[in-house]
């Protein structure tokens, strides 16, 4: 089976972002973000929000690529992730995921095993790690933008992983 990954990064805050692969890709920053209002702290302790994050999001991309609608996911995001794509670049861009027929609707029931958990430089939430979802598990990196006190999707990164170890996922393509 072919490795599909799917990118959507913010920019500068993705680069900041301790990625495990140095894969994620960076697009050309925006216009300055208006100031924002921060969340609640983050600490790695606070494991309840970290998995809700990642639940939410990556339930909301599979309801996305089962629907082939991702003006929902879009409208979830935080406004310069909502301004770089439109719903079809959405269909698009995850046209690779959805030919692999991932099912991320176990999801729901799974804990993500997280990897690395950071506040970037620019205040931005990166969360990675994986799932063991079957026929084969799937990493993930997200980013997350803080506005109006709600942590908003501002990159996604889903992948199949080849072969998972006990305490983290080698990120692998072929």
């Amino acid at each position: 089976m072919g490795f599909a990954m799917v990118v959507l990064s913010r920019g500068p805050a993705m680069a900041e972002a301790p990625a495990t692969t140095g894969r994620a890709q960076a697009a050309a920053p925006g216009q300055s973000a208006p100031a924002l209002v921060a969340p609640a702290p983050i600490a790695e302790s606070n494991t309840e929000m970290i998995t809700t994050l990642v639940r939410t999001t990556l339930v909301a991309v599979h309801q996305a690529d089962v629907t082939g609608n991702y003006s929902v996911l879009r409208d979830l995001a935080a406004p310069d992730f909502r301004d770089r794509n439109s719903a079809p670049d959405l269909l698009r861009i995850f046209a690779p995921l959805r030919g692999q027929r991932i099912d991320l609707a176990e999801v729901v029931l799974l804990d993500p095993q997280i990897t690395a958990v950071s506040l970037t430089t620019r205040k931005a939430l990166y969360v990675a790690g994986w799932l063991a979802t079957r026929p084969e598990p799937v990493r993930f990196e997200l980013l997350f933008e803080p506005v109006d006190g709600v942590w908003r999707i501002d990159g996604i990164t889903v992948a199949p992983v080849r072969q998972v170890g006990s305490s983290s996922a080698p990120m692998t393509s072929k």
